[in-house]
């Protein structure tokens, strides 16, 4: 049979989503100056702003719904009109209808309904969304039942500075950084993840291993969401139940007249077929019926005009790509057309930084350690651990035993540590002439005090008693890592005989004068003939000059000018003595 078809000009009330049933948007309240010229239903405003990903949307839609209105000649009454599905707007996007069940009486004075569009779309793009509704009208006294579907458009922008498919713990580091992605698309359809991380690594996973950047330089990450639907486009039967026959309509128009139904995973009718009146073999074709919650079921009626509809058989309607056959189990066999479409393909990108890491290395030269490189833009000096105080310079002339680092930063802001350089301090000791004490300044971890050359018995502590002349030294050692020894100290105060510089007699028959030497020591002979040998040696016992002197009438001279300060021990034929140097 042939049915009137009834067009409805409901243009925007089709800006809903499907994908949220149960909506949380605030409830709006109709605006009821909303009304059409020709006095068809409509929806005020037809056209709503576009919208902008990562920014909150909302606007409220009313709808018109006159009691009758004319279409082509025809006086139509409007008994109840409910929207059965509505598909198509985009991941973040809600809606609320102020009307529980979406049902609406135009006859009972529910003239006026409404929604809420609201949430924050994330995903930009332009999209197709399609209402379907079921209308219940009187046209000439007779009531009909129409199934009618939309397809409207909706625009969402890419708003400035977002990203809107991926999340990121890290932008850049010093040297390495490891940064953790998140894929924040997850869509009720086919969702797949291209990761392209910069650094040769790739992945498909929403939630990636944590990704690590090595090497100065700028890596982009790149995520490329696609979102792709299941959407049924055909519907053929090549064999159908032949419960439909018994009505009256079927005498006189036989056979058939065939609609459908698909029920989802809820066990919602999420979608009712026109009909195809008087045809055994039926399909339909242009369907675009997203399926994002299965599993599906699609049942078949035969519409009577005086006995109740004939049940035609349900069969499971499996959601996969291509060409999908479907048995009730009772004689209606067919196929359906199923096609997985990319509805969406959303880029996105950021740049993860690495820096470099500045060179930390310093020179040495003696006690100064510096840096010459110009991209090091900050200094702090440290010794045994301890900031130096003040010392923010390039360069460090080290004053205090210890082991020094530095940790420096480039212009990035990044920063290194040194290597560490030990620097053992030479030590100098001090004679507390009242005391007769020599002496070491400082602190150290253990010390050992040398007279002569020879350590001296319980000489531990920092100083020791100076009341023999001659050559003392002490070796430290210190927690840092150092073990020094001294400089020699030579006690020469009490050495009365030293005091001028008178000849001094070396057995019967030599003099040395003077005695302190400055730079040349003189020896006369008594007998004033033959050769001189002549030895020194230091307090260590290490023979410091060795010399055979010529007897020029009994005198001769020896240049010790070479000589360090201290108290020697002069050897003339085998005759000793002592001789200090100044």
């Amino acid at each position: 049979m042939t049915k009137t078809l009834l067009v409805f000009a409901l243009t925007a009330c089709c800006l809903l989503s499907a994908a949220n049933l149960f909506a949380q948007c605030p409830t709006c309240i109709p605006d009821e100056t909303c009304t059409s010229v020709d006095g068809l239903p409509s929806a005020c405003p037809l056209e709503l702003p576009t919208a902008t990903t990562n920014v909150y949307y909302e606007n409220y839609i009313t709808f018109y719904l006159p009691a009758s209105f004319n279409y082509q000649g025809n006086e139509v009454e409007m008994d109840e009109v409910t929207i059965l599905s509505i598909n198509g707007l985009p991941f973040g996007m809600d809606y609320s209808i102020n009307d529980p069940d979406a049902t609406y009486y135009p006859q009972m004075g529910e003239n006026y309904g409404c929604a809420t569009l609201c949430g924050t779309p994330v995903l930009p793009g332009v999209y197709d969304l399609n209402i379907s509704i079921h209308a219940i009208v009187s046209v000439s006294g007779f009531q009909l039942e129409q199934n009618q579907s939309f397809f409207f458009t909706f625009v969402v922008e890419q708003g400035e500075g977002g990203n809107a498919s991926f999340s990121y713990d890290n932008q850049a580091g010093c040297g390495e950084a490891t940064v953790t992605y998140e894929a924040l698309l997850n869509l009720p359809t086919v969702t797949q993840y291209a990761w392209d991380f910069g650094n040769g690594e790739t992945s498909t996973e929403q939630f990636p291993a944590p990704v690590t950047y090595t090497g100065a330089g700028e890596y982009v990450a790149t995520l490329t969401t696609t979102v792709s639907d299941y959407n049924l486009n055909a519907i053929s039967i090549s064999s159908l139940n032949d419960n439909w026959d018994g009505d009256v309509d079927d005498i006189f128009s036989p056979p058939a007249d065939v609609f459908f139904t698909i029920i989802d995973g809820d066990g919602t009718s999420v979608y009712s077929s026109s009909t195809v009146d008087n045809y055994n073999s039926p399909s339909w074709s242009a369907l675009n019926i997203l399926l994002n919650n299965p599993p599906y079921q699609i049942s078949f009626t035969d519409v009577d005009d005086i006995s109740a509809d004939d049940d035609l058989g349900t069969a499971t309607l499996t959601v996969q790509d291509g060409i999908v056959y479907f048995d009730t189990g009772n004689g209606t066999i067919g196929t359906a057309n199923i096609a997985l479409e990319v509805t969406a393909a959303l880029t996105n990108q950021t740049t993860i930084s690495i820096f470099p890491i500045p060179n930390a290395t310093f020179d040495v030269n003696g006690n100064t350690l510096s840096y010459s490189d110009a991209t090091l833009t900050g200094f702090i000096w440290f010794v045994n651990g301890e900031p130096i105080l003040n010392e923010f310079a390039s360069s460090l002339v080290m004053t205090t035993g210890g082991i020094y680092t530095a940790q420096v930063s480039n212009e990035f802001g990044c920063t290194a540590m040194s290597q560490e350089t030990l620097w053992c301090p030479p030590l100098f000791l001090l004679f507390d002439e009242g005391a007769e004490v020599v002496y070491i300044e400082g602190d150290y971890t253990s010390y050992q005090w040398y007279y002569m050359g020879a350590e001296i018995d319980g000489g531990t502590t920092y100083f020791t008693d100076a009341t023999a002349l001659g050559n003392y030294s002490v070796l430290v050692t210190t927690d840092y890592g150092c073990e020094t020894l001294s400089e020699t100290y030579i006690v020469t105060v009490g050495l009365d005989e030293f005091q001028t510089p008178s000849p001094t007699a070396i057995g019967a028959r030599y003099q040395i004068a003077p005695n302190p030497v400055l730079n040349q020591l003189n020896i006369t002979c008594s007998d004033g003939s033959g050769q001189l040998h002549l030895t020194i040696y230091n307090l260590l016992g290490k023979m410091v000059l060795d010399e055979v002197l010529e007897n020029s009438g009994g005198k001769m001279k020896a240049d010790v000018t070479h000589l360090q300060p201290g108290l020697y021990l002069a050897d003339v034929n085998g005759e000793r003595i002592r001789v200090v140097k100044k």
